[in-house]
């Protein structure tokens, strides 16, 4: 679990320089600024890829009679076989 936090920072961080790069080559390179623009991208969708791939922990919410399990990220309806939640696509984790 540690690991893909790190990963993530990674990404991230790795997202932050080419976007900087991207924005100091925009005039004297315009062709090198799109690229590197691409990657910062790619970066940040990977980071968003990993970061969903951590489980949420489901919560029960309800009340009265009516109680159900939710997703620890979008507090979206989870069933008991979800191993995803159908709402967010974040890795659900069952208490």
């Amino acid at each position: 679990m540690e690991a893909r936090k790190a990963v993530t920072k990674w990404l991230e961080a790795m997202a932050e320089i080419t976007l900087k790069d991207a924005q100091e080559m925009r005039e004297k390179e315009p062709e090198r600024s799109f690229w590197s623009w691409r990657v910062s991208e790619e970066f940040k969708k990977a980071a968003q890829d990993l970061e969903r791939m951590t489980p949420a922990e489901t919560e029960i919410e309800g009340g009265g009679s009516s109680w159900y399990n939710t997703c620890g990220e979008c507090h979206g309806v989870v069933d008991e076989n979800d191993h995803f939640c159908k709402h967010c696509g974040r890795a659900v984790k069952w208490k």
